[in-house]
């Protein structure tokens, strides 16, 4: 496919119909929908959240562009404001779904709902559109995704709003040339560091209501005829060499879209923690449900990871915390958690300063191991009696990949863990079912 990487991805973003989606697609593009709904909207009371919402509203106050929904809290504001809070909402249990290190639901979604509810589009543009904002996304991630990572970028954040911008000029029925300027607009609007992780702040939810904001501002400004670089990604002092070092590679991505289906392989957290460290705590519970363990007889842990999933800022920290946002993506804090609580919940990663699970954290260790793929872990446990035991978690194929009915249970058990009115949830399970049969698609937030 020829022209630029913009040009690739606004050919087909503008050209997606919903008749070209595989059966399979359209199906985990449902069930991506009701995962990013069931895990953002039971937040909708968090302190963060609630301070997100005051903010939101003074700055983006009710008038007559107030069309879009704040998800949770039925307030209506303008769309780029719905799109930053629901956004950050989105993030807030660190529970997203995931493509390689980029979680796309979390920033895609809400630019998505926010333009659906300004055009009025019905489900099965709205469905099309999420598929094309993931699609876009992902192919941007698979190739460049590891290394902004290691240069010290948030990955999400820089990569998704490209997601973000497709699926709102998808909604907002852009030309193919106001698509490739919203995307191009794009490359000169991401942002996003992990410094948060480290210091236990809370940046990290901004930075998903920032990108959604902005993908969806890039369509909007494209729709009014604001012009971009065509050469936003691989030019000298584009994107591509800014953020991942060089633009080698750049001819080839998004050849292959329409014909290779990424979204097929996103993953859905069943845990609030970061991604990576769900290898780790799926080896520890391996060894508990393996062994009799008492977690008063482990002396000390070793953790085993891939590179790239063991240098990420915070994988492999052990405390002290200085504040419960650091333990989300500690794998030593995780499996000490597994090991003591025997389940991951939001209130035992309040237990910063437990004494159990901090005594196995701090006699953690995280080795980096080539010799694991991405997501897989290993965990050797060393008892006080001197035996070790081993246990090792390899992702397969479907492992962290849920059809409807299996995310319709992990949304539930979210609700749960929030206190969140179960009947909500059935609800919009229900609408999102059928959602390719609804004439406004914009309907489904009221019933969230």
């Amino acid at each position: 496919m020829a022209g630029s990487i913009a040009e690739r991805f606004a050919a087909f973003t503008a050209a997606l119909d919903y008749d070209d989606l595989p059966e399979p697609v359209v199906a985990k593009s449902k069930a991506a929908l009701l995962f990013n709904l069931g895990v953002a909207v039971p937040s909708y009371q968090e302190e963060t959240i609630l301070a997100a919402r005051r903010a939101v509203l003074e700055q983006y106050p009710a008038g007559e562009n107030a069309s879009a929904t704040l998800l949770g809290h039925r307030d209506r504001v303008s769309p780029i404001g719905a799109a930053l809070f629901n956004g950050m909402l989105g993030h807030r249990r660190a529970q997203d779904d995931t493509y390689v290190a980029v979680h796309m639901g979390s920033i895609v979604t809400p630019a998505a709902l926010a333009a659906a509810e300004l055009s009025e589009c019905n489900g099965r543009e709205l469905l099309t559109a999420l598929v094309a904002g993931y699609e876009v996304a992902a192919a941007v991630t698979e190739r460049y995704g590891e290394r902004i990572t290691e240069r010290g970028f948030r990955p999400s954040s820089t990569i998704a709003i490209f997601g973000a911008a497709a699926a709102a000029s998808r909604l907002l029925k852009l030309s193919e040339d106001q698509v490739r300027r919203a995307i191009g607009m794009c490359t000169s609007m991401s942002m996003g560091v992990t410094q948060c992780w480290l210091d236990g702040s809370m940046e990290w939810i901004l930075h998903m209501g920032m990108a959604a904001q902005s993908g969806l501002l890039s369509a909007l400004l494209a729709r009014g005829d604001f012009p971009s670089a065509i050469n936003g990604f691989e030019g000298e002092r584009g994107y591509l060499n800014a953020f991942h070092g060089s633009a080698d590679g750049a001819s080839d991505v998004g050849n292959d879209l329409g014909r290779e289906w990424r979204i097929l392989d996103v993953t859905f957290k069943p845990y609030p923690i970061g991604m990576a460290a769900h290898g780790t705590v799926k080896a520890t519970f391996g060894l508990l449900k393996e062994h009799s363990l008492n977690h008063e007889d482990v002396e000390r842990v070793e953790i085993r990871m891939n590179p790239f999933n063991a240098s990420y800022p915070g994988h492999a920290s052990v405390g002290p915390f200085p504040t419960p946002v650091s333990v989300i993506i500690s794998s030593p804090f995780c499996v000490a958690l597994a090991l003591v609580e025997r389940r991951i919940t939001l209130d035992g990663l309040q237990l910063i300063d437990d004494p159990n699970v901090m005594r196995i954290c701090r006699n953690s260790t995280v080795v980096s191991d080539d010799r694991l793929e991405h997501l897989c872990a290993e965990v050797v446990l060393t008892m006080r009696s001197g035996e070790q035991l081993s246990g090792r978690f390899e992702p397969g194929p479907d492992d962290l990949i849920y059809g409807f009915d299996e995310t319709l249970e992990l949304v539930r058990g979210v609700a749960e863990d929030e206190g969140y009115p179960l009947e909500r949830i059935e609800k919009a399970a229900s609408a999102i079912r059928t959602i390719d049969g609804h004439e406004r698609a914009a309907d489904l937030t009221s019933l969230i």
